[in-house]
């Protein structure tokens, strides 16, 4: 079903780019973006058990890199676009491209069931803790974890390629590393799609760690960034 989803979602973006210009290309690609991403990574989640770790490790890096050649540069982390508002103080985009993706993420839960209704309610209704309990230690790890990739991701921009491989590799090496224990999966969606079977966190703690932690890693990077007065290349679209 992932090449089916890739495929949909190409049919589904090829058909509007005609269509859709300016900022409001940038809020439905986003849209697509993460849509696209959720679905993928849903399936990832719920299907995982039937492989070995390695072998769950190789589908999400094959789905996170395919991602960035087929989401038209787009970034599926509600993270980055924070560049948006930070650099560009562009507040009405900003939370156009927030509530998109809040919708594509929202949209690819409510449909992405219907793929393989049974796995989901047999996986979702188990009673399975994926995390430490700490959550001051996931919060940091998140925190740490999710600064570094945006530090790869922003000294290696201007190496399409490179980037692209380097930050994938690199999100796969964390969530190897601490998958079964803390799972840092350095995009709030992301981590709301691959948590989805999980029982052991409140909601306060689920925002704090996957939300806040990774957002003001990223908040950080780009108001240091600015105070030594460099010129951040934007990872979000812009007119």
């Amino acid at each position: 079903m992932l090449i089916v989803t890739f495929v949909l979602c190409h049919i589904v973006r090829s058909i509007a780019r005609p269509f859709i210009k300016g900022n409001a290309a940038n809020i439905f690609g986003e849209f697509m973006a993460i849509f696209q991403l959720s679905c993928c990574l849903q399936e990832l989640a719920l299907t995982d058990h039937q492989f070995s770790l390695p072998a769950r490790m190789l589908r999400l890096f094959s789905t996170l890199l395919a991602t960035t050649y087929v989401c038209d540069g787009y970034t599926g982390n509600i993270g980055w676009i924070l560049e948006t508002l930070i650099v560009h103080k562009r507040i009405l985009l900003y939370l156009a491209l927030v509530i998109a993706q809040l919708s594509g993420g929202f949209a690819a839960y409510l449909i992405a069931p219907y793929y393989f209704p049974q796995h989901f309610f047999q996986i979702v209704d188990q009673d399975h803790s994926c995390q430490s309990p700490d959550p001051i230690h996931r919060f940091y790890l998140e925190f740490i974890c999710t600064l570094l990739l945006f530090l790869l991701d922003w000294y290696t921009r201007r190496h399409e390629e490179l980037n692209r491989y380097l930050t994938t590799v690199y999100m796969i090496i964390i969530c190897y590393y601490y998958y079964g224990y803390i799972d840092v999966y350095l995009n709030p969606i992301m981590a709301g799609t691959m948590t989805i079977q999980c029982s052991s966190d409140n909601l306060a703690q689920h925002l704090l760690i996957y939300w806040a932690a990774p957002m003001a890693a990223i908040t950080l990077s780009l108001v240091i960034i600015r105070l030594i007065g460099g010129t951040p290349s934007i990872k979000v679209k812009e007119d």
